[in-house]
């Protein structure tokens, strides 16, 4: 996408509301996205487990029945939005609307907060989407995809996206922030190839709500049968369309400036902000922040796992020869609590571990050896520290022989 100028749109003729604010007082880039898929109590979910999973299977079968019907009516068609909109509302997914599509609308865009934004506005009024992806005609035809040449490049796209609406009866619509966010922080930055299609658009917010669970449509890193599966599962979601006004570009406007007159109306019925973060940005900050969540989860599970006794001592030993100046038992007794060698050593590294002077001393006992735990750790810390006094002994005596030999 284009970098959009952030300088004010020329003043316009026409009263608009308030825009929001400013994108220099952004909210932080993750924060657009939902991360918990549940905040509902998990034991009004397991209650409603024993309904919701009959509910969930006859959805599917009628799930796809409504996929069938979607194929064999023509979009034009009125019975087919009419049959649509019943049929989804069995399947737990409610399409509700305020305001009025124009009827003279060729490109329609929209903010984008769940898989299903395409259905819920083409039950209310017949469009289709631009493909990006490389499937097969049929399957593109019955999901409401149309290619655009998207794959090919953006100027290839916008030259047949023009070409397309002045001979094709659908609308066309177009999700310019180019990726899920939760709609209730703040928008993505509009890409600019809708408004060079058409200067005129009809912007559409959609909102999306769950009556009974607090349940988000979807979450960063989920895949769309995660999603859908939800729809399905909970007893219903409301998906709430609102028509806002034509906008049209005004003289001497850019389309940068278009597009962002757009995103700030959008916003202003969501009761949000725009951002100056783009699609990109908010894939890669997805990409690190899942890589990050990853490995920390990969390392508390490996933190977990316990080592037997014997893996312990063969870890001291080899730790010890890598660290001589740490004391076995020491490094023993940190591999008691850490069980995991990589993170002993990095506290060597650090210093949590330091190096001790090696002596004969033995351990104090303690006062209350009735206790059997109590002599296992008196008799491991005496074991290690005789291992470490031979260890220094051997050592010692090797290096003097060694010497010896020298001279």
């Amino acid at each position: 996408t284009m970098d959009i100028q952030m300088s004010p749109p020329p003043p316009s003729s026409d009263a608009s509301p308030p825009s929001p604010p400013s994108t220099s007082s952004a909210p932080p880039l993750l924060s657009l996205f939902a991360h918990d898929r549940l905040h509902s109590s998990p034991l009004l979910l397991l209650l409603y487990l024993p309904i919701g999973l009959p509910i969930l299977i006859f959805r599917i079968f009628l799930g796809f029945h409504a996929f069938v019907v979607a194929c064999l009516l023509r979009k034009a068609n009125l019975l087919r939005g009419y049959v649509l909109r019943v049929m989804c509302g069995l399947c737990g997914i409610v399409v509700t609307s305020s305001g009025q599509p124009d009827p003279s609308t060729r490109v329609v865009v929209s903010n984008h907060v769940t898989h299903l934004d395409h259905l819920a506005i083409d039950l209310l009024h017949p469009c289709v989407l631009a493909s990006v992806w490389n499937i097969p005609n049929l399957l593109r035809w019955c999901f409401g995809y149309v290619d655009l040449g998207a794959r090919e490049g953006r100027q290839e796209l916008v030259n047949q996206a023009k070409k397309f609406i002045q001979s094709s009866e659908p609308s066309l619509l177009a999700f310019p922030e180019s990726a899920l966010t939760s709609g209730k922080v703040g928008l993505l930055r509009f890409a600019t190839w809708p408004f060079e299609v058409c200067p005129t658009v009809q912007p559409v917010s959609v909102r999306i709500s769950r009556p009974l669970f607090d349940v988000e449509s979807t979450v960063l890193g989920s895949a769309w049968w995660q999603d859908l599966f939800i729809f399905f599962a909970l007893p219903a979601t409301v998906i709430h369309i609102t028509w806002l006004p034509l906008m049209k570009q005004e003289k001497e406007e850019t389309v940068e400036q278009f597009a962002l007159r757009v995103s700030k109306e959008v916003a202003c019925d969501l009761s949000i902000v725009v951002t100056d973060y783009t699609s990109h940005d908010a894939v890669e900050a997805a990409k690190k922040h899942l890589a990050a969540k990853e490995a920390a989860a990969n390392k508390k599970a490996s933190t977990r796992a316990k080592l037997p006794p014997a893996k312990l001592d063969a870890a001291a030993m080899a730790i010890k020869q890598a660290h001589p100046t740490v004391a076995v038992v020491d490094i023993r007794r940190d591999l008691e609590m850490t069980h995991d060698p990589n993170q002993t050593i990095d506290r060597i590294k650090t210093g949590v571990l330091k190096a001790s002077v090696v002596t004969n001393k033995k351990p104090a006992p303690s006062s209350s050896l009735s206790d059997p735990s109590e002599w296992r750790r008196l008799f491991g810390e005496r074991k290690w520290a005789m291992i470490e006094s031979n260890r220094a002994r051997y050592l010692d005596r090797a290096t003097r022989v060694h010497e010896a030999g020298d001279q």
